[in-house]
């Protein structure tokens, strides 16, 4: 089976070594004249289990790669929320006892944090992306280790994505953005499926409390 070339998330260092596992799978493809990759070459048995086992290899180490990006995004995530608190003990000792001023700053240091969380959420959508394209394009040859391993990745990757979103919301409700904050929440919770839903106990409570300030209708209050 052909790969395709996953380039879903951005991660640079990594991704020289991801390229090459899907190029090198395409190569195969188009120098066999099968549709399926394998057939058609003219190669004897031996050589084609040889091929299936080398691109087999491949993908368990390119599996390997994904969990290093996600490691990579988490502790980048760590430095910033690092980062923020530093950043607000530095604005509030910059404000010199005034409150205004130091309200003031402390609001452009979480301002500054949230852009940097956002891009760390848009890191985490494309690594969850790239993880579905790749279990849906190289599952033929998952190990059943590199199999666990991917599965457990999806469910780490959606659970760190969601904790980073409802910090973003955090930060716009300590701004006074209520609004905003509001949106992420049900954007998370849209996201989750019916199950996942009625277990989210605390993050319904939390769209619902922000609905009852902004003085917004709560359509499962009529349910």
């Amino acid at each position: 089976m052909a790969s395709r070339v996953h380039t879903s998330w951005i991660c640079p260092v990594l991704l020289g070594g991801i390229l090459a596992v899907g190029l090198s799978a395409q190569a195969w493809a188009w120098g066999s004249g099968s549709g399926d990759g394998w057939g058609g070459s003219g190669w004897d048995g031996e050589e084609m289990d040889r091929l299936r086992e080398r691109h087999r290899q491949k993908v368990t180490r390119e599996a390997d790669k994904y969990v290093q990006a996600f490691e990579d995004v988490k502790l980048e995530e760590t430095r910033a929320a690092t980062f923020l608190e530093r950043s607000e003990q530095k604005a509030r000792v910059d404000g010199k006892g005034d409150e205004v001023k130091a309200k003031r700053l402390v609001r452009l240091a979480r301002h500054k944090g949230m852009k940097v969380l956002q891009s760390i959420d848009a890191k985490y959508t494309r690594l969850f992306a790239g993880l579905q394209q790749f279990k849906a394009d190289e599952s033929d040859y998952f190990t059943d280790e590199t199999k666990g391993k991917v599965e457990v990745l999806l469910v780490q990757v959606k659970d760190q994505a969601r904790s980073n979103r409802e910090r973003i919301a955090d930060l716009y409700v300590d701004v006074d953005e209520p609004i905003k904050a509001l949106k992420v929440l049900e954007g998370i919770y849209k996201s989750l499926s019916l199950e996942e839903r009625d277990a989210a106990s605390d993050l319904k409570a939390r769209i619902k409390g922000l609905k009852a300030q902004l003085g917004i209708k709560d359509d499962a209050d009529g349910q």
